[in-house]
Protein backbone atom coordinates (compact mmCIF):
# COMPACT_ATOMS: atom_id res chain seq x y z
CA UNK A 1 0.00 0.00 0.00
CA UNK A 2 1.40 3.60 -0.78
CA UNK A 3 2.13 5.82 1.79
CA UNK A 4 -0.33 8.16 0.90
CA UNK A 5 -2.96 5.50 0.76
CA UNK A 6 -1.90 4.18 4.67
CA UNK A 7 -1.98 7.73 5.74
CA UNK A 8 -5.81 8.21 4.43
CA UNK A 9 -6.85 4.73 5.91
CA UNK A 10 -5.03 5.16 9.27
CA UNK A 11 -3.71 8.67 9.81
CA UNK A 12 -0.75 7.73 10.16
CA UNK A 13 2.47 6.12 8.57
CA UNK A 14 5.17 4.60 9.78
CA UNK A 15 8.73 4.50 7.33
CA UNK A 16 12.50 4.51 7.27
CA UNK A 17 14.09 8.51 7.02
CA UNK A 18 15.66 9.62 4.02
CA UNK A 19 18.44 11.23 5.51
CA UNK A 20 20.74 9.02 7.08
CA UNK A 21 23.70 11.81 7.64
CA UNK A 22 21.30 14.62 8.76
CA UNK A 23 19.71 12.52 11.46
CA UNK A 24 22.67 11.59 12.93
CA UNK A 25 23.45 14.95 13.05
CA UNK A 26 20.87 16.15 15.13
CA UNK A 27 21.17 12.86 16.96
CA UNK A 28 24.56 14.14 17.76
CA UNK A 29 23.40 17.20 19.01
CA UNK A 30 21.12 15.76 21.71
CA UNK A 31 23.50 13.71 23.13
CA UNK A 32 26.24 16.14 23.70
CA UNK A 33 23.51 18.83 25.03
CA UNK A 34 22.63 15.98 27.66
CA UNK A 35 26.13 15.29 28.70
CA UNK A 36 27.57 14.07 26.79
CA UNK A 37 26.07 10.83 27.29
CA UNK A 38 27.45 7.32 25.68
CA UNK A 39 23.47 5.79 25.27
CA UNK A 40 20.38 7.81 24.74
CA UNK A 41 18.52 4.80 25.89
CA UNK A 42 20.11 4.24 29.09
CA UNK A 43 20.37 7.80 29.46
CA UNK A 44 18.59 7.60 32.95
CA UNK A 45 21.59 5.24 34.32
CA UNK A 46 24.22 8.11 33.93
CA UNK A 47 25.60 9.31 37.39
CA UNK A 48 24.49 12.88 36.30
CA UNK A 49 20.91 11.40 35.75
CA UNK A 50 18.49 12.64 38.37
CA UNK A 51 14.52 13.23 37.93
CA UNK A 52 14.16 16.51 39.57
CA UNK A 53 16.95 17.80 36.58
CA UNK A 54 15.09 15.99 33.57
CA UNK A 55 13.39 19.64 32.56
CA UNK A 56 16.00 21.58 32.27
CA UNK A 57 18.43 18.84 30.84
CA UNK A 58 15.67 18.34 28.42
CA UNK A 59 15.43 22.28 28.01
CA UNK A 60 18.93 22.59 27.26
CA UNK A 61 19.01 20.20 24.96
CA UNK A 62 15.93 21.78 23.40
CA UNK A 63 17.70 25.11 22.85
CA UNK A 64 20.50 23.78 21.08
CA UNK A 65 18.55 21.90 18.78
CA UNK A 66 16.89 24.86 17.64
CA UNK A 67 20.49 26.75 17.19
CA UNK A 68 21.41 24.34 14.53
CA UNK A 69 22.22 26.44 11.55
CA UNK A 70 19.32 25.92 8.58
CA UNK A 71 17.55 23.45 11.47
CA UNK A 72 13.92 23.62 9.54
CA UNK A 73 15.94 22.10 6.27
CA UNK A 74 17.91 19.29 8.32
CA UNK A 75 14.76 18.15 9.88
CA UNK A 76 12.82 18.31 6.66
CA UNK A 77 15.27 16.79 4.96
CA UNK A 78 14.50 13.54 7.02
CA UNK A 79 11.12 12.90 5.63
CA UNK A 80 10.80 15.21 2.57
CA UNK A 81 9.43 12.71 -0.28
CA UNK A 82 6.94 11.70 2.73
CA UNK A 83 5.53 15.00 3.42
CA UNK A 84 5.63 16.31 -0.22
CA UNK A 85 3.25 13.10 -0.94
CA UNK A 86 1.15 14.05 1.70
CA UNK A 87 0.97 17.78 1.84
CA UNK A 88 2.42 19.08 -1.50
CA UNK A 89 5.41 21.36 -2.47
CA UNK A 90 4.04 24.52 -0.56
CA UNK A 91 4.69 23.52 2.93
CA UNK A 92 4.79 25.60 5.99
CA UNK A 93 7.20 24.34 8.99
CA UNK A 94 6.12 25.29 12.99
CA UNK A 95 8.36 27.64 14.13
CA UNK A 96 10.52 25.07 17.02
CA UNK A 97 11.65 21.96 17.29
CA UNK A 98 10.02 19.99 20.35
CA UNK A 99 12.13 17.37 22.33
CA UNK A 100 10.79 15.32 24.74
CA UNK A 101 12.04 12.38 26.99
CA UNK A 102 10.48 9.58 28.57
CA UNK A 103 12.67 7.53 31.31
CA UNK A 104 11.58 4.56 33.20
CA UNK A 105 9.38 5.94 35.95
CA UNK A 106 9.10 9.68 35.34
CA UNK A 107 5.91 10.78 36.73
CA UNK A 108 6.54 14.21 35.17
CA UNK A 109 6.83 13.68 31.59
CA UNK A 110 3.12 11.94 31.05
CA UNK A 111 1.36 13.48 28.32
CA UNK A 112 -1.99 13.04 29.21
CA UNK A 113 -4.94 11.57 26.14
CA UNK A 114 -5.53 14.64 23.49
CA UNK A 115 -5.83 15.30 20.30
CA UNK A 116 -4.06 18.65 19.06
CA UNK A 117 -7.13 20.13 17.25
CA UNK A 118 -9.21 20.08 20.47
CA UNK A 119 -6.80 22.66 22.02
CA UNK A 120 -6.48 25.06 18.73
CA UNK A 121 -4.72 23.32 16.28
CA UNK A 122 -5.48 23.09 12.57
CA UNK A 123 -7.22 20.03 11.22
CA UNK A 124 -4.74 20.50 8.38
CA UNK A 125 -1.61 20.10 9.84
CA UNK A 126 0.75 16.84 10.37
CA UNK A 127 3.29 16.12 12.80
CA UNK A 128 7.13 14.48 12.24
CA UNK A 129 7.62 12.08 14.99
CA UNK A 130 11.69 11.16 15.50
CA UNK A 131 12.86 8.90 17.86
CA UNK A 132 16.69 8.82 18.22
CA UNK A 133 15.97 5.57 20.63
CA UNK A 134 14.22 2.20 20.70
CA UNK A 135 10.50 2.99 21.15
CA UNK A 136 7.74 0.30 22.28
CA UNK A 137 5.50 -0.41 25.06
CA UNK A 138 5.51 2.06 27.64
CA UNK A 139 8.09 3.90 26.86
CA UNK A 140 6.78 5.17 23.44
CA UNK A 141 3.53 7.15 22.67
CA UNK A 142 0.02 5.19 21.86
CA UNK A 143 -2.50 6.22 19.40
CA UNK A 144 -5.69 5.46 18.45
CA UNK A 145 -7.01 4.60 14.70
CA UNK A 146 -9.26 6.31 13.23
CA UNK A 147 -12.17 4.78 14.32
CA UNK A 148 -11.41 4.62 17.76
CA UNK A 149 -10.51 8.69 18.00
CA UNK A 150 -13.90 9.33 15.88
CA UNK A 151 -15.99 6.84 18.89
CA UNK A 152 -14.21 8.91 21.38
CA UNK A 153 -15.10 12.11 20.03
CA UNK A 154 -18.17 11.33 20.23
CA UNK A 155 -18.77 10.07 23.61
CA UNK A 156 -16.73 13.47 24.93
CA UNK A 157 -19.63 15.18 25.76
CA UNK A 158 -21.11 12.42 28.36
CA UNK A 159 -17.77 11.44 29.75
CA UNK A 160 -16.81 15.11 30.24
CA UNK A 161 -17.01 14.76 34.42
CA UNK A 162 -14.25 11.61 34.21
CA UNK A 163 -11.60 13.95 32.33
CA UNK A 164 -8.98 12.94 30.15
CA UNK A 165 -7.57 10.50 32.76
CA UNK A 166 -11.50 8.75 33.41
CA UNK A 167 -11.80 9.11 29.90
CA UNK A 168 -8.00 7.05 28.71
CA UNK A 169 -9.11 4.47 31.51
CA UNK A 170 -12.28 4.12 29.36
CA UNK A 171 -10.94 3.27 26.36
CA UNK A 172 -7.13 2.10 27.34
CA UNK A 173 -7.96 -1.51 25.39
CA UNK A 174 -8.15 0.59 22.23
CA UNK A 175 -4.87 2.39 22.60
CA UNK A 176 -1.57 1.16 20.67
CA UNK A 177 1.49 1.54 21.64
CA UNK A 178 3.78 2.69 18.79
CA UNK A 179 7.39 0.21 18.07
CA UNK A 180 10.00 2.35 15.80
CA UNK A 181 13.42 1.44 15.75
CA UNK A 182 16.27 4.64 15.51
CA UNK A 183 16.38 5.59 12.24
CA UNK A 184 12.38 5.16 11.35
CA UNK A 185 9.77 7.82 12.19
CA UNK A 186 6.37 8.87 11.81
CA UNK A 187 3.80 11.21 10.12
CA UNK A 188 0.86 11.43 11.84
CA UNK A 189 -2.82 13.45 11.85
CA UNK A 190 -2.30 15.39 15.22
CA UNK A 191 -6.61 14.94 15.40
CA UNK A 192 -6.51 11.19 16.60
CA UNK A 193 -6.80 11.17 19.90
CA UNK A 194 -2.55 9.84 21.34
CA UNK A 195 -0.72 10.70 24.70
CA UNK A 196 1.89 8.64 26.78
CA UNK A 197 1.98 6.57 29.82
CA UNK A 198 4.48 5.98 32.33
CA UNK A 199 7.27 4.65 31.35
CA UNK A 200 7.71 1.01 32.87
CA UNK A 201 10.28 -0.48 30.30
CA UNK A 202 14.23 -0.35 31.31
CA UNK A 203 14.84 2.26 28.46
CA UNK A 204 14.64 5.85 27.75
CA UNK A 205 13.01 7.21 24.97
CA UNK A 206 14.31 10.21 23.59
CA UNK A 207 11.93 12.07 20.30
CA UNK A 208 11.64 15.11 18.59
CA UNK A 209 8.45 16.30 17.08
CA UNK A 210 7.17 19.48 14.86
CA UNK A 211 4.28 20.32 12.95
CA UNK A 212 3.92 20.44 8.69
CA UNK A 213 1.28 21.61 6.99
CA UNK A 214 0.39 23.04 3.30
CA UNK A 215 1.13 27.31 2.93
CA UNK A 216 -2.45 27.39 1.98
CA UNK A 217 -4.27 25.88 4.36
CA UNK A 218 -6.92 27.41 6.53
CA UNK A 219 -6.15 28.68 9.65
CA UNK A 220 -8.23 29.37 12.76
CA UNK A 221 -9.63 32.75 13.08
CA UNK A 222 -10.25 32.04 17.02
CA UNK A 223 -6.76 31.97 17.11
CA UNK A 224 -5.51 34.90 15.06
CA UNK A 225 -2.12 35.42 16.66
CA UNK A 226 -0.98 32.32 18.65
CA UNK A 227 -1.31 29.04 15.64
CA UNK A 228 -1.14 30.63 12.44
CA UNK A 229 1.68 31.50 10.38
CA UNK A 230 3.93 33.98 11.85
CA UNK A 231 3.35 33.03 15.12
CA UNK A 232 3.33 29.29 14.92
CA UNK A 233 4.06 28.50 11.13
CA UNK A 234 6.58 29.55 8.88
CA UNK A 235 6.98 28.93 4.86
CA UNK A 236 9.34 25.98 4.38
CA UNK A 237 9.17 25.29 0.81
CA UNK A 238 7.90 27.25 -1.97
CA UNK A 239 6.70 25.32 -5.40
CA UNK A 240 8.05 27.83 -8.09
CA UNK A 241 4.49 28.46 -9.09
CA UNK A 242 3.53 29.60 -5.92
CA UNK A 243 6.93 32.21 -5.99
CA UNK A 244 6.00 33.43 -9.24
CA UNK A 245 2.57 34.26 -8.19
CA UNK A 246 4.11 35.71 -4.85
CA UNK A 247 5.98 38.03 -7.12
CA UNK A 248 3.48 39.07 -9.10
CA UNK A 249 1.42 39.96 -6.03
CA UNK A 250 4.10 42.52 -4.75
CA UNK A 251 4.70 43.91 -8.16
CA UNK A 252 7.70 42.47 -9.00
CA UNK A 253 7.05 41.41 -12.44
CA UNK A 254 7.13 44.26 -15.14
CA UNK A 255 3.86 43.49 -16.50
CA UNK A 256 1.88 43.58 -13.58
Amino acid sequence: MKLAEQFTKNGYVIFDIENQKNYEKIKKTIAQALGPTNSLDDFHKEKFFKFNNINNLRLNAYKELNKIKDWEKLYYSLAENALQELIGLDISIQNKLNFSIQSPNDKNSILMLHTDTLSGQTEFEVVLWVPFTESYETNSMYIYSRKNSEKIFKNLAKNEKKGMQGLFKLYEKDAKFLKLSPGQAMIFSPSLFHGNVLNKTDTTRMSINCRFKSCFSPEFEEFPTERNTGAFYRPLKISPLSEWAYQYYEGDILFK
